[in-house]
């Protein structure tokens, strides 16, 4: 009989496949295919639906250099503590690397009319991300952001070059909030 045994920390969202195979010398009986997906923990917590891919956040893709803001709902968010990481969500549409400098902060605001000043911002993380086939990204800050919980967060990024022809396929999916401008893109 040989066991077999996966070591180390399972992927989040990750689907895994397992099959147990009896035999002997002779013959050997293949079972049925087994799966699980995992979930993404108890420390991260998932804003939306994620099925829209139309908008042009976290970042634009059809622009060399973008700016953009989006606030998340503190209700939705649901938790005090530090923010270590973001995960995107990319539809795997082109490959590319981007530079990108992202800042949070918090707000009063519900809906975006205009910017989220600068000062009012917390810088987080700076450097080049790698984008390519469909999937979740983790985006690991390098300074962790403590979240009140009590206002709204902002998540703003600046991506300062990419490596390709600018390309309306660069996309992400958000979740569309109708009636509520929840980002601006510059």
């Amino acid at each position: 009989m040989t066991n077999a045994q996966i070591g180390g920390v399972l992927d989040p969202t990750t689907t895994y496949y397992w099959r147990v195979v009896p035999g002997n010398d002779e013959h050997d009986l293949p079972g049925p295919i087994w799966r699980f997906t995992t979930d993404w923990g108890d420390n991260v917590q998932q804003i939306g639906t994620g099925t829209a891919s139309g908008f042009e956040v976290p970042f634009s893709g059809y622009n060399y250099y973008s700016y953009t803001q989006s606030i998340y709902q503190a209700a939705d968010i649901g938790i005090i503590g530090d923010i270590e990481k973001l995960y995107w969500n990319y539809t795997g549409l082109i490959n590319f690397n981007a530079d990108l400098t992202v800042y949070l902060g918090h707000t009063g605001q519900n809906a975006l009319s205009e910017f989220v000043p600068g000062d009012q911002l917390t810088q987080v993380f700076a450097g080049q991300v790698s984008f390519s086939e469909a999937g979740w990204y983790e985006i690991e800050l390098t300074t962790p952001f403590a979240f009140n919980n009590f206002e709204n967060l902002v998540v703003a990024v600046n991506k300062s070059h990419v490596n390709f022809a600018w390309s309306s396929s660069a996309r992400f999916f958000s979740t569309e909030v109708p009636g509520v401008n929840v980002s601006l893109v510059a």
